[in-house]
């Protein structure tokens, strides 16, 4: 049951928004410990929704912005080599 329970504790639930479709969307978390991202990319943009129960949502949606900006960072670097 131990095992169960730490496998089912999710913390991060993701899904694509990606859809000729869709003109916005939202992501929710799956449980209150939770963050719910949704996301879009295409050839010309990249867009995210951050969603949770939990308090730090501002907190998350920065560390996202910062990952993606080193992302960034690595792949022109990459380009120049």
């Amino acid at each position: 049951l131990y095992s169960y329970e730490i496998y089912n504790k999710i913390i991060l639930s993701t899904s694509t928004l990606s859809s000729p479709a869709l003109l916005a969307g939202g992501f929710g978390p799956v449980n209150r410990a939770c963050y719910g991202i949704g996301y879009e990319i295409t050839k010309d943009l990249a867009r995210f929704s951050v969603s949770t129960y939990l308090n730090d949502g501002n907190e998350m949606t920065s560390a996202l912005e910062e990952s993606l900006t080193d992302i960034k960072r690595v792949v022109q670097h990459n380009k120049e080599q």
